[in-house]
């Protein structure tokens, strides 16, 4: 079917629709997946042969036109989407495929203003000095920076105003009176981390960090939600382990809920970083930190089992891949894939949303509960802070009532 729609393609684009067939096969694209950029070429070579449009005009800019014209269309017949043909994946391969043609003129790269160059420091800073690699936390700080610093760069020399610490508060009064605890927990770190690097960096005299107040954030508050171990049971049950889809599901159910990795961990795991012989993993861990961790014989097995039976054969070393082609490593981010995975699972089961963390959680409080010391839970979640792990000494309800002391003239 789609390579009848490359031939039924007419108009201008028509030279490059056979082309472009072959180009998704060889990347390994799926026959459903290169059809819908086939339809896009199809409709966006139909539309420029009815506007008079050519190549020479054609750009990122056309696609838009034809889509709002679609959208249009479809509204005044009652239909709000133009249609199955066109996704931002879509474009992007298309457009990437006349580029490299020649036929699209290769996308403008804006030319980085001062604040940019400024912003883009900064994030390399707090990469090298602190570690920060996760993309959650390098939005926070390219976002804050960002916000702090527009307006107070001096576009042609990059000079900075002259900062007062009236002027580090009243930005922080601003911004907090909307944002909620956890928003502001990431504006002060964000905001005193920025202004240790301006002045590393010269552009202030005077270190302003200390204007930045600390908001309350007191210790052991909250309460780790753990399953009951009937109900982690069923999450990682409910997977079809007769499909590829189902040895993957299970053998990242297996790890997340056997060794309380994180979705991240399991995300960026890679084939070498399994040492088969001695029964252990590395795991790459928050903060660029490697550290090893024993497998248990059930997690191994469903490795292999994954491995042997459901892993598509790719040159990407990652161990756990995509089902879709073509084939590519789980995004890294906690909540991307590998927390969908968990959710599916965790509905299949009738159990409802249910978290990475949860399972994480899970494996801690048992371990509590089977009477392991918090040394011990604090290397298995691999916490470089105690006070992380002391919040699971709450949970175990039942040793914590030996604890209590009766009600003074109330006989125990």
């Amino acid at each position: 079917m789609g390579r009848y729609l490359a031939f039924r393609v007419e108009g201008p684009l028509a030279p490059a629709a056979i082309g472009l067939w072959g180009e998704l096969g060889e990347r390994g694209y799926s026959p459903a997946h290169a059809r819908t950029r086939m339809r896009l070429m199809l409709e966006l070579s139909r539309w420029m042969n009815e506007h008079g449009v050519g190549l020479a005009e054609l750009n990122a800019g056309t696609l838009e036109t034809l889509t709002a014209d679609a959208r249009a269309e479809r509204q005044r017949e009652g239909r709000w989407s133009p249609g199955r043909w066109y996704s931002p994946p879509s474009e992007r391969d298309v457009l990437g495929y006349l580029r490299e043609l020649g036929i699209v003129e290769p996308a403008l790269v804006p030319v980085p203003t001062q604040l940019d160059l400024i912003v883009a420091r900064f994030v390399e800073y707090v990469a090298r000095e602190r570690g920060v690699t996760n993309r959650t936390s390098v939005y926070w700080y390219e976002r804050i920076a960002r916000s702090f610093l527009t307006g107070r760069v001096d576009p042609d020399t990059g000079a900075l105003e002259s900062l007062t610490a009236g002027e580090v508060s009243g930005f922080l009064l601003r911004e907090c009176v909307t944002c909620s605890r956890w928003v502001g927990m990431r504006l002060v770190t964000s905001l005193r981390g920025l202004l240790r690097f301006l002045l590393v960096d010269g552009l202030i005299d005077e270190d302003l960090s200390a204007a930045v107040p600390r908001l309350p954030a007191w210790s052991l508050v909250r309460l780790h939600k753990a399953l009951p171990v009937d109900d982690a049971a069923r999450i990682v049950a409910s997977c079809d382990r007769t499909t590829p889809v189902g040895c993957r599901d299970y053998a990242i159910l297996m790890m997340l809920s056997r060794t309380g990795l994180r979705g991240c961990e399991i995300a960026r795991l890679l084939l070498e970083d399994l040492d088969w012989r001695a029964g252990e993993g590395i795991v790459r861990g928050k903060g660029q930190y490697y550290e090893r961790l024993p497998l248990p014989v059930d997690v191994g097995e469903a490795l292999v089992d994954y491995l042997r039976h459901g892993r598509p054969e790719s040159a990407d070393r990652h161990v756990f891949l995509t089902a879709i082609r073509p084939f590519r490593a789980l995004r890294q981010e906690e909540y991307g894939i590998v927390g969908r995975i968990v959710t599916r699972a965790s509905k299949r089961a009738g159990l409802g949303h249910v978290g990475v963390h949860r399972l994480r959680h899970t494996v801690a409080t048992e371990a509590l509960r089977a009477g392991a010391p918090l040394e011990e839970i604090a290397s298995l979640l691999r916490h470089r802070d105690w006070v992380t792990t002391m919040g699971y000494a709450k949970v175990d309800s039942v040793r914590l009532r030996e604890l209590a002391r009766p009600w003074p003239g109330v006989l125990a």
